[in-house]
């Protein structure tokens, strides 16, 4: 048998294995999982039930209300109501030889106007073996294909991929989370949390391993976590927040850095403050540097985490190394003012064209992708020999930048050799650059 097998590979084996046994509920997109396991023949073998609740009073009468339908509450109540049932009505009948599973999934595909986010739940409950608990996989995924039919295709492809994963390839994490994209790419949908627990699923409950290994492995290009540092669909998060976000090392710390989002966030919140909601300061980490180093590059981006994901901060993780990815990024969850702070090194690597390798239009595309409507850069002041020793350390040559013989300097002391220099100044000048700390 092969490696990767096919959609309907996956499910014929499934539909074969005696063991698996199980409800189908989804809600929104249609019997779009179910199905597969129809087409391909045995499904005598596979499918106990299969229930779509699409009315949402048909739904709450079934699985409770709730104020979202698309949501991990709901997916839950779904898991523990059809779960509940499975046992109830099979466990005397054939709980000794079975291993009983629930699939279920609560999901937005895109509307007739095409105005709404196109996303869901979807989850699974299912044991390891016959008579033991169950372990549950949740997991959101935003739906990125342009047309709500394919949309539902995608999800039926990953559903089958997810029981397949969930029944075979439990005992390796990289490979169970890689096997979920298995016919699908990132132009189908990102899979952005991924929450295990249970005791099939050994090694599954550090949420900040699972993130690595996400973006290791492609499902996604950034990983959230939320103020109380549990992995969270990126809209949750950020919808309707000011954001203020630190871009930071995965080989040092900086210890300013609590000063600078503390700082911006003030200034942030005085500059607009008809927004509802406090700014919300977010840390933010890239793993683009290692992601080719495997084992090595994941364990050490893995002893970063805990000091990233810290209360009081929202942490973003990411496979970005240019800002501007980021800014359009949070520009698809929030329209309210993003503010990026860093320190004075970081506005002069900001206009190095080796920073833009990848980038057709260079430094000229990278800032005009970066300054989306209501973004700017705070650049805070530093010691003159920490900046020296940075912009050393980054390859930066002494003939590029100059500046007096201050012992701290601020943006306003910085001189860029011209032409990139005039770009600086211009967006100084914009307001898109502002100075924090100057005398």
């Amino acid at each position: 048998m092969p490696d990767i097998l096919d959609t309907n590979a996956k499910a014929l084996r499934i539909n074969l294995d005696p063991a698996p046994y199980g409800t189908f509920a989804e809600i929104g997109g249609g019997q779009e999982i179910s199905r597969w396991f129809f087409r391909v023949g045995g499904a005598a073998g596979t499918v106990a039930k299969t229930i779509s609740a699409y009315d949402m009073t048909v739904s709450d009468a079934i699985y409770g209300g709730g104020e979202r339908y698309v949501s991990r509450e709901r997916l839950r109540s779904m898991l523990d109501h059809e779960y509940a049932l499975l046992r109830e009505r099979l466990g005397p009948l054939r709980g000794d030889k079975t291993t009983f599973f629930v699939l279920a999934d609560t999901v937005a595909t895109r509307n007739f106007k095409g105005t709404n986010e196109s996303h869901g739940w979807i989850g699974l409950r299912v044991q390891d073996r016959p008579g033991v608990q169950p372990s549950d996989v949740l997991v959101h995924v935003s739906l990125r294909d342009p047309t709500a039919l394919l949309q539902q295709q995608t999800l039926g492809v990953f559903g089958v991929n997810l029981l397949y994963a969930a029944v075979y390839l439990r005992e390796n994490r990289a490979a169970m989370l890689k096997s979920l994209l298995d016919g699908l790419t990132a132009e189908n949908l990102e899979i952005d949390v991924v929450e295990c627990s249970g005791p099939g699923l050994a090694g599954f409950e550090d949420e900040k391993s699972v993130a690595i290994d996400m973006l290791v492995e492609g499902l996604t290009r950034a990983v959230v976590f939320d103020e109380q540092g549990k992995m969270e669909q990126p809209s949750s998060v950020f919808r309707k927040r000011g954001l203020v976000v630190h871009r930071c090392s995965l080989t040092r710390e900086n210890p300013e850095m609590e000063r600078m989002l503390a700082s911006a966030s003030k200034m942030l919140k005085h500059e607009a403050p008809q927004l509802e909601r406090g700014p919300l300061p977010i840390l933010e980490m890239s793993v683009a540097g290692v992601l080719n180093e495997r084992d090595k590059g994941r364990e050490g981006a893995r002893s970063r985490m805990d000091w990233l994901v810290r209360p009081r901060h929202a942490a973003l993780v990411t496979s970005y190394a240019e800002t501007f990815h980021i800014s359009g990024y949070l520009r698809r969850y929030t329209p309210d003012p993003v503010r990026f702070v860093t320190g004075l090194d970081g506005v002069v690597t900001m206009v190095r064209e080796q920073f833009y390798t990848g980038v057709t239009g260079g430094v000229l595309e990278g800032l005009g992708r970066l300054y989306a409507p209501d973004v700017k850069v705070c650049v805070f002041s530093m010691p003159a020999g920490v900046f020296w020793e940075r912009l050393a350390r980054y390859g930066v040559e002494r003939s590029f930048v100059s500046a007096p013989s201050k012992e701290v300097l601020s943006i306003a002391d910085v001189r860029i050799a011209p032409p990139i220099g005039h770009l600086v100044d211009f967006l100084r000048e914009a307001g898109w650059v502002v100075g924090v700390g100057e005398d």
